[in-house]
């Protein structure tokens, strides 16, 4: 095990339960490697043995917990945790575990009980806090999610996958403030290649929302350098130079942007959008046709026969 050869322990530990020869202990490390290689049902009637040799072992039932999780019994495994914490109220990893359970069975409300239970308690580290924080930004408790997410990426390196779906969260929601504390964490972080175009693009929408559009501009042109295929990024191009009125600068973008296969359909609707706002409504109606051709939608389809009686008039 200590070598990583986790393969060759399971043989081992097989073999001494095969002579009759395993304790509560093989059992119970059985159970671990097994959980290890993805093998939760093994796991269990592992973990189950340990059990009948060493009734009420913690160990033992935490594992038993955990392997029933993957197994869609969340209800069991809840049961499992409560009787642990019941004894042994200060290991976070079981927090967790209830935590997880409580949101398999869909009770956030009560998963986020039990985070703050664990925060309370001083058990609470980066990752619970980020999740607490995703469950109160979904209730839309923003001071409660911006607290928590501040507090979990206060550390020398916190998660940043975390911190920009918690950037993107703050933005959907509406909460431009809260998103702006997230982005000044990001920016002093070493990211990956993909890690930094995601956070140049929701740099960008920040910006958008603060109402700094040279900078949001400058943003969406930094990442197009560097990935000049961004159907995404182009399109928020084309909407930022529309809302700024630079209307055939927003055209070439959304014919960039049609080139690309993800993003062909936004960027017939939005250039028809466009051609529209131009009173161009033949043209408005040609790339609303093909954008249906493509991906039938019926708000578009009403948007198009609106378009129609505008052209026909």
């Amino acid at each position: 095990l200590l070598l990583g050869r986790n393969a060759d322990a399971v043989t081992i530990l097989q073999s001494l339960v095969a002579d009759a020869q395993a304790d509560a202990d093989t059992y119970l490390l059985l159970g671990h490697v097994l959980q290890e290689q993805n093998a939760p049902v093994s796991a269990e009637s592992a973990y189950r043995q340990a059990l009948l040799l060493r009734a009420g072992d913690l160990e033992a039932l935490l594992g038993l917990a955990r392997a029933l999780l993957p197994q869609d019994r969340p209800a069991e495994s809840l049961a499992l945790a409560g009787e642990i914490l019941d004894r042994d109220p200060l290991r976070r990893e079981v927090w967790v575990l209830k935590a997880n359970s409580l949101l398999q069975l869909d009770r956030p409300a009560d998963a986020a009980q039990a985070l703050e239970a664990a925060r309370r308690l001083g058990l609470a580290d980066a990752e619970m806090l980020a999740l607490l924080g995703d469950l109160h930004l979904d209730a839309r408790r923003i001071d409660d999610a911006l607290a928590c997410y501040e507090k979990a990426f206060t550390g020398a390196a916190p998660s940043v996958p975390r911190l920009l779906r918690a950037l993107e969260a703050f933005l959907l929601a509406g909460h431009p403030e809260a998103a702006a504390r997230m982005n000044d964490r990001l920016a002093g972080l070493t990211l990956e290649p993909a890690q930094r175009l995601e956070w140049l693009r929701l740099a960008a929408r920040l910006a958008v929302a603060q109402g700094r559009s040279d900078d949001a501009l400058a943003r969406l042109q930094e990442l197009l350098r560097e990935h000049p295929l961004d159907g995404r990024a182009l399109l928020d191009l084309a909407a930022l130079h529309q809302s700024a009125d630079r209307l055939e600068d927003a055209v070439l973008a959304c014919e960039r942007a049609a080139r690309i296969p993800d993003a062909q359909v936004e960027a017939l609707v939005l250039h028809a959008q466009i051609e529209v706002r131009r009173a161009r409504y033949a043209p408005a109606v040609d790339l609303l046709e093909s954008a249906q051709a493509l991906r039938p939608d019926d708000r578009v389809q009403r948007y198009l026969d609106q378009v129609r009686r505008l052209r026909d008039r």
